[in-house]
């Protein structure tokens, strides 16, 4: 079926087919691996035939990234609610939620950042750097910091959490909340300090 063609699950027991499909994949990815996910699998696990999974999902693929704007959605609002939250506790708060969207997803995550890169250039771009734009949006406006700071504070958070994944380390995640937290709080107090040290140099 083209994928222009692909049913949209807006009816209950349409939304609950697609539920069983995602859950399906996740529990496959988890305790099987990369070598057991294909389609066939995953309806099985699921509990639909073939031809009812092909209806809303051209391949595995589609499945991934359809993960991938689920969890995006999911991580967006969470931190659109900390944006509220007084300074700093909203970027700890932010930082606590970035960190522990990946706790014990390791082969979920891994699996969706290829999925996106095999798309293109575009698609490559990981599904945490959605969640962290999030954050470079709004400091600027927030917190009066340049765009490129935002930029830089944003990105640091992807880097860190990427490596997590692809290195498989154990590092203890609230030593790295605490620690990551640290670094930007640092640094964005730095660029306060350096705008301060700007607008008060004496005139000549």
């Amino acid at each position: 079926m083209p994928a222009s063609k692909r049913r949209i699950p807006r009816q209950q027991r349409s939304t609950a087919t697609v539920d069983a499909i995602f859950g399906a994949a996740v529990q496959i990815l988890k305790r099987e691996g990369q070598e057991a996910f294909n389609t066939n699998r995953i309806a099985a696990v699921a509990g639909v035939s073939i031809g009812t999974l092909y209806q809303y999902f051209a391949d595995k693929d589609a499945i991934l990234h359809g993960l991938a704007q689920r969890e995006t959605a999911r991580i967006r609002s969470a931190i659109k609610d900390q944006l509220a939250l007084p300074w700093p506790a909203s970027l700890r708060a932010i930082v606590h939620t970035v960190l522990y969207a990946f706790d014990g997803q390791q082969a979920v995550r891994v699996a969706i950042f290829n999925a996106r890169h095999r798309e293109g250039t575009h698609a490559a771009i990981p599904t945490l750097r959605a969640f962290t734009d999030e954050i470079g949006h709004h400091l600027p406006s927030r917190f009066k910091i340049p765009e490129e700071a935002a930029f830089i504070t944003s990105r640091l958070v992807v880097s860190i959490v990427r490596q997590l994944l692809f290195e498989g380390r154990t590092l203890p995640l609230d030593n790295l909340e605490r620690e990551l937290v640290c670094v930007l709080e640092s640094y964005i107090t730095a660029l306060k300090a350096r705008r301060a040290s700007r607008s008060v140099q004496p005139m000549r």
